[in-house]
């Protein structure tokens, strides 16, 4: 970007160093809801530990987890191979056998015990290496937590279903 004598840039934000990173920054005003802005707060004090410039890497890290989100969720592979789909059907029969119903949005819990039954799996990284790849081909989709890599899955709880099964009805 060019930038006019006065440090301002042509779109009209001005463009600072951070002192702390190096990293330029852009200053923006946003409108959002009172009681989202007190949660963010506590939150952000909660995770943060009060440190100097946390609201901001807060607001820069969910935009960038929005993205990630929007970017990822038009860019699924539509056809997977037919192995990895038998697989997942294989892990939502155990669901509905162990729990009676496959609900569109359940605990990742359910999830993962299901791989457990269904392969003999016990190791955490198999088994979010499995929810990993059902991530990448469309299957399901993490609520709460953005899951970019494979060891990320460990802070994910919720998980919903996108992927409808052929043999299985939803409830």
């Amino acid at each position: 970007m060019l930038n006019d004598t006065y440090g301002r840039s042509r779109d009209r934000k001005t463009i600072y160093v951070s002192k702390r990173t190096g990293i330029e920054k852009v200053r923006i005003n946003v409108m959002i809801r009172k009681d989202l802005y007190d949660k963010l707060r506590r939150e952000v004090a909660r995770l943060f530990n009060y440190n100097r410039g946390a609201l901001s890497d807060a607001v820069e890290w969910a935009i960038e987890l929005w993205l990630a989100t929007v970017h990822s969720a038009h860019y699924r592979r539509i056809n997977p191979p037919s192995s990895v789909e038998d697989e997942f059907e294989r892990v939502l029969e155990q669901i509905y056998f162990d729990h009676g119903e496959i609900p569109h949005i359940m605990p990742q819990e359910w999830m993962e015990k299901a791989i457990m039954k269904a392969f003999g799996v016990h190791d955490p990284r198999t088994i979010y290496s499995r929810l990993q790849k059902y991530y990448t081909y469309g299957f399901i989709k993490p609520l709460s937590f953005d899951v970019i890599t494979t060891n990320k899955w460990k802070y994910n709880k919720s998980i919903k279903l996108i992927y409808r099964s052929r043999r299985l009805a939803h409830t």
